[in-house]
């Protein structure tokens, strides 16, 4: 998920699917009671989150951690789906790779931010 702007008290959500209740629960924890959802595929809410990043380096970026026990679901259940014999999470220098084993190659499934690495 990823905040996109603040209107008055109400927040302006993207998820990759506002009707996952978890996940609206998870959006409210963070963000508070009162959202409007829209949708946006993983891929370009990693992208946003990735500029934002490179825009704000100086800033720290604050991740709950349920942020972190969503990451983790969310990799477990697309490795399962990939049909991944294993999970590769690495920390490095400026983040955190996580590739799958498939048919005996690891192939890169997705990089996040080096604050995710700290909790």
């Amino acid at each position: 998920m990823i905040p996109i702007e603040r209107r008055d008290r109400t927040v302006v959500i993207a998820l990759e699917n506002p009707l996952n209740p978890e996940h609206v629960r998870a959006a409210q924890r963070e963000c508070g009671k009162e959202l409007i959802l829209g949708i946006a595929s993983r891929s370009e809410i990693h992208q946003a989150l990735s500029r934002f990043d490179t825009k704000h380096e100086d800033a720290p970026i604050e991740f709950g951690e349920n942020v972190v026990v969503d990451a983790v679901a969310q990799i477990i259940r697309d490795a399962v789906k990939a049909s991944a014999s294993d999970i590769h999470i690495e920390p490095q220098k400026d983040g955190l790779r996580v590739r799958f084993r498939l048919d005996g190659v690891l192939t890169d499934y997705e990089r996040y931010p080096i604050a995710m690495v700290a909790l």
